[in-house]
């Protein structure tokens, strides 16, 4: 049994705020008394804002990025969380102010790590639940204890890397195995984008099944028909519908547009055995191209100057030196990939509770037991 940490609350100032990518801010807190708190890496904070009055605020969760041996506290917060009645809600923190006050309490939880006793592990990190494994590895390298790691840390964007020039040193002090995944390779964040949201399709262009006529010498264009045919007709054209441009044919002519449903939002869990919903940019390699469709190939080509076949580029890349960048969410495969021993080591889960129960159920079916895999869940 781990060894007991009491329980204390305490006032801290906000001394810092780093915009760290799109989606996710980085908070750090210095303790008005000045003494560092006691807590082993994995554990979490209570948080609490407190105004002006010195009214108490209820308080929320959060994983301690940073070492024990570290006075100040860091945090990694998601800037705004889209709640399933379609709400947004930005985080207190986007208007906080440098020497606000707060009340900490804790630390709390059983996700604990002690690297005395785990000689090998594997981190399974999903979007800010990449905070404990900060404070792991920041622990790791202060205490030299020559911990054998493997890290695989799931983002939606490929913008949503945190603290990325740090995890590239950590990387290469620890010796670590760094794989970075990305679950929607085609799309990107923007700050305004609140976290569990899809970025919003665009309308379809109105559609026309009508007769235009593009010139005043009556020659017409008849959509959906092509080539554009020809004919006679007289016709008055007022000058504002003449000087239109003329709309760009289409390979499927006849298809009608559908807008994606706004309803089908893909989730950043991890799919084991599942085949993902079919919208291609989340869940096709990046270097893969699709096929063309037989309609398409129907259509006249135009001759074109023969090029050399180049060689796909692997799934696998290398970016930002001893980072591994893949795509696609973590499964069972991916982690046999990354792991040639997988027997010999513990396991440590953090992320959204889907995100932890698909890892956990991609473990059970490599035969790893329940007393090898640790977890904690946010959100």
């Amino acid at each position: 049994m781990p060894t007991a940490i009491p329980i204390t609350e305490k006032e801290y100032s906000l001394t810092e705020t780093v915009d760290a990518t799109p989606e996710v801010l980085i908070v750090r807190f210095r303790p008005s008394d000045g003494a560092a708190n006691n807590f082993e890496p994995g554990m979490f904070m209570m948080i609490s804002g407190v105004d002006p009055d010195g009214k108490k605020y209820v308080g929320r969760a959060f994983s301690i990025a940073s070492d024990p041996s570290s006075a100040d506290m860091e945090f990694f917060i998601i800037k705004q969380h889209l709640h399933g009645d379609g709400s947004v809600v930005k985080s207190h923190f986007m208007e906080s102010k440098i020497g606000d006050k707060f009340m900490l309490k804790g630390p709390n939880g059983q996700f604990r790590f002690d690297p005395k006793v785990d000689k090998k592990v594997m981190f399974i990190a999903g979007g800010t639940g990449f905070a404990p494994f900060m404070s792991m590895p920041r622990h790791i390298k202060l205490t030299t204890s020559n911990t054998d790691i493997i890290t695989l840390y799931s983002i939606k964007y490929a913008t949503e890397i945190i603290s990325q020039e740090e995890i590239e040193q950590l990387t290469k002090d620890l010796k670590m195995k760094m794989v970075v995944t990305v679950t929607r390779p085609g799309q990107s964040a923007s700050a305004s984008q609140p976290s569990g949201a899809s970025p919003s399709p665009k309308p379809p262009s109105p559609q026309t099944n009508t007769t235009t006529v593009i010139t005043t010498t009556t020659v017409v264009t008849t959509t959906g028909t092509n080539p554009p045919q020809s004919t006679t007709r007289t016709t008055t054209v007022p000058p504002a519908a003449a000087n239109q441009p003329p709309k760009a044919s289409s390979l499927e002519p006849t298809a009608p547009k559908v807008a994606a449903p706004l309803d089908k939002v893909q989730s950043d869990a991890p799919m084991q055995q599942t085949k993902p919903p079919l919208q291609p940019a989340m869940v096709q390699p990046m270097n893969q191209n699709a096929s063309p469709s037989a309609d398409a190939a129907a259509q006249p080509q135009k001759p074109s100057a023969p090029t050399p076949p180049t060689a796909p580029a692997p799934a696998t890349q290398q970016s930002g030196g001893p980072i591994t960048m893949e795509t696609g969410h973590i499964d069972s495969n991916m982690i046999s990939k990354y792991c040639n021993d997988l027997q010999e080591r513990t396991f440590y889960i953090c992320g959204p509770l889907p995100f932890v129960q698909a890892a956990k159920t991609a473990l059970a079916s490599l035969g790893i037991p329940n007393d090898k895999v640790k977890a904690d869940v946010w959100g």
